[in-house]
């Protein structure tokens, strides 16, 4: 059960420390907070630490219930959060009722808080990084519109400056044509 338990813990945190990488790397700038646009990668990366979670807590009994923790991270980064939530209360839930059930665990309602409180500021964090990513790039296009306002502005300006100059040499012109015939010289 000793070897079992460590396999099972070091794999856990393999699979989340990768799940962690996937998140930081294949996430191209300026998207949102996510382990990848791939629901299926999501919800695989989860099952996976689901079961070991279990592997771990039947090995080493309840202290291995800390992987519910790690677990309910894990969810809200890796699903989006309609999906997270509920698996997140099911796997908080049933961790806490395992504390109580199983034969010669001890009540902890301390893993029951910490799984939820993990959980809603992993959420928290990601709404933060959803909004500041929404914000950088309305800022982003405000500066790329304002850049083109000016440009419009300096075209238009630059029409009016330069048809008023093709205006008067238009003018000059035709006084000068009419001048022709009646005084060359000052035509």
């Amino acid at each position: 059960a000793g070897w079992i338990g460590m396999v099972g813990t070091v794999l856990f945190a393999l699979v989340y420390a990768g799940a962690f990488m996937m998140l930081r790397w294949n996430r191209p700038e300026g998207t949102p907070f996510r382990v990848s646009p791939n629901r299926s990668l999501g919800l695989s990366v989860v099952a996976v630490e689901i079961a070991l979670g279990v592997v771990v807590c039947a090995a080493v009994g309840q202290p291995g219930t800390a992987t519910a923790v790690y677990v309910a991270v894990i969810t809200m980064i890796s699903l989006p959060a309609l999906l997270a939530w509920p698996v997140v209360m099911v796997v908080a839930g049933t961790t806490y009722g395992a504390t109580i059930l199983v034969v010669g665990w001890t009540k902890d309602t301390g893993i029951l808080f910490g799984t939820l409180v993990a959980a809603l500021a992993i959420w928290g964090i990601s709404q933060a990084i959803n909004r500041n990513i929404e914000v950088l790039a309305v800022r982003e296009e405000n500066a790329r519109l304002a850049l083109e306002d000016e440009r419009n502005r300096f075209a238009r300006d630059l029409h009016d400056i330069l048809g008023h100059s093709l205006t008067v040499i238009t003018v000059k012109a035709e006084l000068a044509q009419k001048l022709f015939d009646v005084d060359p010289e000052r035509a």
